[in-house]
């Protein structure tokens, strides 16, 4: 059963893999336990994509999520012109068969936000 294999998240980084934003289903992983850290031993319980901004640099990080709460577009700022857009879902996945951190996981007003802040970083 899906429950028994674990949390499925699309896993990838474009600065790694410029690949991740058209090709995500074969970055689809089943997510790891945690083997270090304060959450050590803990199962994932969401995937989450975090679009994030360092000067001119642009990047989309696909991963797991260890710490339950859906997050929709919370922007964190940092030093040195650090910008983060963060986003956590935790069903299961979408029509697609595909993770809810996938392009189509995520709801119409998350793509809006998504396109909102593509604009912004243009």
């Amino acid at each position: 059963s899906a429950a028994a294999q674990g949390i499925k998240c699309v896993q990838c980084s474009t600065l790694t893999n410029p690949d991740c934003e058209d090709n995500e289903d074969r970055h689809v992983q089943v997510c790891p336990k945690l083997h270090s850290g304060k959450l050590e031993g803990a199962e994932a319980v969401g995937c989450r994509k975090i679009l994030q901004k360092i000067g001119d640099e642009k990047s989309t990080i696909r991963e797991c999520a260890y710490i339950e709460g859906d997050v929709d577009g919370q922007r964190k700022t940092g030093n040195s012109g650090i910008i983060l857009y963060y986003y956590q879902c935790s069903n299961g996945p979408d029509a697609s068969g595909l993770p809810c951190n996938s392009v189509s996981g995520f709801s119409l007003v998350a793509s809006s936000l998504v396109a909102l802040v593509a604009r912004i970083f243009i």
